[in-house]
C-alpha cells in the first residue's frame, strides 16, 4: 500500500488513519521512498541515455556500456546498504544484549558482595562474644635467668568438646625491669614435641607487656612455659598471663 505521493505507508500505520500515524514512521517511510524512487530515475535515465548512444558510430556501443555499468553499480551501491544496515540493526540487538547481561551480572556481584559483608559482621560478633578465659604462671619468682627458670611446664589448656580454643594475647609483667628481654612461647604436645608458638621482645624498663600478635589454636592438653633468650638488664618476678577465647566450632 502507498500514499498518494507513492512513498510506501509503514505496515504498523497501516489500517490507521492519517491522524494515528506516528511521526516517526511517516518521515521514515517517505525518506525511504524518495530515496529509492531518486535512485531507481537516476539508473533509469542512464539506461536510457546508453540505449540513445548505442547508435553513434564507432563509440557508441562503448559508451551503452559504461553508462549500463554506472546504472548496475547504483542498483549495486543500493542492495549493499540495505545489507549493512539489516547487519547493524543485527549488531545492536546483540550489544544491547550483551549490556542488559553485563547489567544483572554487576547486579548479582553486588548482592554477593553484600552478603559477604553481612556474614563477616556476624563472624565478628560472634567472635567478639566468645567466651574469654585467662591462664597465669610465674617464670620466675626471683631473678630472672636465660632459659626455662623454674617453670618448665607452666600450664595446661583444655579445649571442651564441640568447641575451639584460640590463643588471642600473651601478656608479660615483671616487679622490676631495667632492660629488654625476649621470651618464647612454647608449646608442649601430649608425645612431647616442643614448638615455640610466639616470640615476645619486652619493652625496656616495661613492668607490663601485652604481645597480640598471636592467633593460636590450642589442641586439647596443650601445656605451654616459656623460655627466655635474651636479658638486657636485670629482671625480677617475671611472670606469663595467656588469653584465650573458647567459641562455637
Amino acid at each position: 500500500m502507498t500514499s498518494p505521493d507513492h512513498a510506501p505507508i509503514p505496515p504498523e500505520s497501516q489500517g490507521q488513519t492519517v491522524g494515528q500515524w506516528r511521526p516517526d514512521d511517516v518521515i521514515g517511510a517517505m525518506f525511504d521512498g524518495f530515496r529509492d524512487f531518486i535512485l531507481g530515475w537516476i539508473a533509469g535515465a542512464l539506461r536510457d541515455l546508453a540505449e540513445i548512444l548505442s547508435g553513434v558510430p564507432i563509440v557508441g556501443d562503448a559508451l551503452e556500456d559504461a553508462l549500463n555499468g554506472v546504472a548496475d553499480f547504483i542498483h549495486a551501491v543500493e542492495a549493499t546498504a540495505e545489507t549493512a544496515q539489516a547487519s547493524a540493526d543485527v549488531a545492536y540487538g546483540n550489544a544491547n544484549a550483551a549490556y542488559t547481561a553485563a547489567t544483572a551480572a554487576q547486579t548479582e556481584a553486588s548482592n554477593a558482595a553484600s552478603v559477604a559483608a553481612a556474614a563477616q559482621d556476624v563472624a565478628d560478633v560472634a567472635y567478639a562474644n566468645a567466651q574469654n578465659d585467662r591462664d597465669g604462671f610465674s617464670v620466675s619468682t626471683a631473678g630472672l635467668n636465660l632459659g626455662i627458670n623454674e617453670e618448665n611446664l607452666g600450664i595446661l589448656l583444655t579445649v571442651p568438646a564441640g568447641r575451639t580454643r584460640k590463643i588471642t594475647r600473651v601478656v608479660y609483667t615483671a616487679n622490676s625491669n631495667t632492660g629488654t628481654i625476649t621470651i618464647q612461647l612454647i608449646r608442649r604436645a601430649l608425645n612431647g614435641t616442643e614448638t615455640v608458638v610466639l616470640t615476645t621482645n619486652v619493652a625496656s624498663g616495661a613492668l607490663v607487656h601485652p604481645d597480640s600478635s598471636i592467633d593460636y589454636t590450642v589442641t586439647d592438653l596443650d601445656q605451654y612455659h616459656c623460655n627466655v633468650t635474651a636479658i638486657g638488664g636485670v629482671v625480677n618476678g617475671l611472670s606469663c598471663w595467656i588469653e584465650s577465647i573458647i567459641e562455637e566450632t
